[in-house]
């Protein structure tokens, strides 16, 4: 069920595992083309799509392993690679550094370079705009999933339902309805709205645009909304503002000449937004607030339904501004992969195998982003309790310090924030901690350039003096 991320990952691993493989899919088909896919695909339910992103080296390696085609076609397409290790403390590489990279590229055309290649496995079928209305079951407890209905009432039978449907899967109504249990589901807002939109660089005589794009990426918090300009495929790049959602003053952006007329203020813009420096590829695209969920399944005992498993967005959610998703929803559909591998025929196993995989780091994951998106609120004057979690402390209160002088400790933590390692192990790591804690007593971080960003207050009057949307 579904064809984002999540899904398509799915149905590759699945079918060069040598699986018969259905994807249902209610959005429609994508269109030929590369920037067509940005200008005509419409994803109305992946309202995240429109996003920056940035897909991390957890997406990229789990790619790399198993379809190394399918990441060399998107880099082939034009996505561009961000070398992290140019942001490092002073030392020397190591074996495992050419890991640390972001490949930077609008969602939607990833992910249609991802769903042109499943197109392409023999043994996958794409159903697009195909709407479906639950799973069947035979009865039993736990009651075994044998396919799925559509809205129009035909049954596609399946010895696995994959449940990737994203945001919007009506997972425990269907669960319900075959009288099986829910899991336990907790959520908690983000705290931010997001306003995104895209130009196209023109690049001067002999100019490299992609370094002048690379040069000029930034995400900063400026104590009480983030912007953010980042670097896309095919010398595009997005500039993006986030602002608290409880601060009404601020929701003027919403309208897009607002937004400009914000985002002209911005150290970026004099340059990347000047006239005929760059042009628009789209408008302005609001996003409402997202929420960090997390959906926890049983462990041991009986699954909540035999023959049914639940990946990506549809099992967890963190804020899309740590660019976790992606590469969670990839390492999610591997090990679905692999616990089919191992037990082709048992149910209950393939499901304890997948737990025991990615359960943890899950959990782990929505933890970290829920205290930080606590802690950016609780700064914005909101009441919000600490997390107390012994893994954020030891995240937040020394691993994270010491990375800023530390190399040994810029590597480890960029790794699992790259979602290269698990947040168990990365704070479970006692050498590490033990040598982060050492360099707290008699190191200083480094003094950062400040860069010439607007307070609040002349932004508010920016909002005030802008006129009504304009067209252009």
């Amino acid at each position: 069920m579904g064809a984002g991320i999540a899904g398509l990952g799915a149905a590759l691993f699945l079918a060069r595992d040598g699986h018969p493989v259905t994807v249902c899919e209610i959005d429609g088909p994508p269109p030929p083309g590369i920037d067509e896919l940005w200008s005509d695909w419409a994803r109305p339910n992946v309202p995240h799509g429109r996003l920056g992103h940035g897909f991390l080296s957890g997406f990229c390696t789990e790619l790399q392993s198993r379809a190394p085609d399918v990441l060399q076609g998107i880099l082939d397409a034009g996505a561009v690679v961000q070398d992290l290790t140019e942001q490092a403390p002073e030392g020397k590489r190591e074996p495992g550094d050419e890991q640390l990279i972001i490949v930077m590229c609008r969602r939607p055309v990833l992910e249609g370079l991802l769903r042109r290649a499943v197109e392409a496995e023999p043994s996958v079928t794409i159903r697009s705009g195909c709407r479906l209305a639950g799973v069947v079951a035979e009865p039993g407890r736990p009651p075994t999933v044998t396919g799925v209905r559509t809205s129009e009432g035909d049954v596609i039978a399946a010895d696995v339902v994959v449940m990737a449907g994203g945001r919007r899967l009506p997972l425990m109504r269907w669960l319900d309805a075959i009288g099986a249990e829910r899991p336990a589901e907790v959520s908690e807002g983000c705290g931010q709205l997001w306003y995104t939109r895209y130009n196209r660089l023109r690049p001067r005589n002999g100019e490299d645009g992609t370094a002048t794009l690379m040069a000029a990426s930034a995400i900063q918090d400026l104590g009480y909304m983030y912007y953010a300009f980042g670097p896309g495929d095919r010398g595009t790049f997005c500039y993006e503002l986030g602002i608290p959602v409880r601060d009404r003053s601020l929701r003027a952006v919403h309208d897009q000449s607002v937004f400009m007329a914000v985002i002209h203020l911005m150290p970026e813009a004099a340059d990347l937004l000047a006239d005929g420096r760059s042009e628009p590829v789209g408008r302005m695209c609001p996003m409402g607030e997202e929420h960090n969920i997390v959906r926890a399944f049983p462990r041991q005992g009986a699954p909540l339904a035999l023959g049914l498993h639940v990946i990506g967005d549809a099992r967890s959610r963190t804020n899309s501004l740590y660019a976790w998703g992606v590469s969670l929803a990839l390492q999610q559909a591997a090990a679905l992969t692999d616990a089919i591998r191992e037990h082709p025929t048992d149910n209950a196993a393939q499901a304890w195998e997948l737990e025991a995989a990615v359960a943890d780091e899950i959990e782990g994951r929505y933890l970290v982003s829920m205290s930080d998106d606590r802690a950016w609120l609780r700064a914005m004057g909101v009441d919000r309790p600490r997390v107390t979690d012994r893994r954020i402390r030891v995240i937040d209160e020394v691993l994270r310090p010491a990375s800023k002088v530390d190399r040994r400790v810029w590597r480890e933590l960029t790794r699992w924030n790259m979602c290269l390692r698990s947040t168990r192990s990365l704070a479970d790591d006692d050498q590490l901690i033990r040598h982060a804690e050492a360099l707290r007593a008699g190191r200083q971080s480094p003094a950062k350039a400040a860069k010439d960003t607007p307070d609040r207050g002349t932004v508010l009057g920016t909002i005030s003096r802008s006129g009504p949307e304009t067209r252009a």
